[in-house]
Parts: C-alpha cells; sequence; structure tokens
C-alpha cells in the first residue's frame, strides 16, 4: 500500500471513488499521469485567478508545461501570446492555438499589445525584457 499525502512509490492504494476520474479509453495511463502534473497546475491558474475569455494571456516557456498551458487556455477563449527563445516551437504553438508568438532573444516587442496575464511555465531564471 501506498501512504496517498506523501508517496508515489506503491503498487495499490485506497480512494474515495467519487474523488477519481476515470482514464478515457484509449489514452495511455502515462499520458494521463502528465495531465495531473502539469496540467493541474496550469488549470489551477486559467482558472481561480480571475482571467476571462478574450484576456490576453502570454505564456513563457514552451515545454510540457508550455504546451498544456497554450492549449488549455486557447480551449478557455483566451487570446493567447506564446514566448519562447527558440523559433523552432513556433509552428506547433500557433496549432496548439496561439494568436501570437514572440523571440525572447532579440525579437523587437515595442508594438505588441499588453498583456493581461502571464504564465511562467519555464524554468530558467534568466531577466526577460518582455
Amino acid at each position: 500500500m501506498s501512504d496517498p499525502d506523501r508517496g508515489c512509490l506503491g503498487f495499490k492504494t485506497i480512494w474515495n471513488a467519487n474523488a477519481l476520474i476515470p482514464i478515457p479509453e484509449g489514452l495511455h495511463s502515462g499520458d494521463a499521469a502528465a495531465l495531473m502534473c502539469g496540467g493541474a497546475t496550469v488549470w489551477t491558474v486559467l482558472s481561480r485567478y480571475g482571467m476571462q475569455p478574450g484576456d490576453r494571456v502570454g505564456v513563457l516557456g514552451i515545454g510540457g508545461m508550455g504546451h498544456l498551458a497554450i492549449k488549455m487556455a486557447a480551449a478557455m477563449g483566451y487570446h493567447v501570446v506564446a514566448f519562447s527563445g527558440s523559433g523552432s516551437k513556433k509552428a506547433d504553438c500557433l496549432a496548439f492555438g496561439a494568436k501570437e508568438y514572440y523571440l525572447t532573444n532579440g525579437e523587437s516587442m515595442e508594438d505588441m499589445e499588453p498583456l493581461k496575464h502571464l504564465l511562467l511555465c519555464g524554468s530558467s531564471s534568466e531577466d526577460y525584457t518582455l
């Protein structure tokens, strides 16, 4: 048995069925697990802090959590603006629902409209000039 408050190495546990969400057919449990970490983190921010459909929401850091943030924010009706240090992520960001994409390493953002919210999804502690 596992300790549901502190551990993740158990092979079985007992939970109240009302607190569980079944994994849909066709979704691998490994993929579903990621949704309960990065997905829950992103969902909490997007759903609890007064964001409204149409708000300009920036997503800085386009890794696993950033990808989820773009998809969820776009699905919730926010105007998503993606920021990354790599131009190679632009196509993915736009396909996931971002309306705008900016490079953080040199691209001018002087003409960019202000953001209402900014989600910092990267692990770097660089000093960005947004």
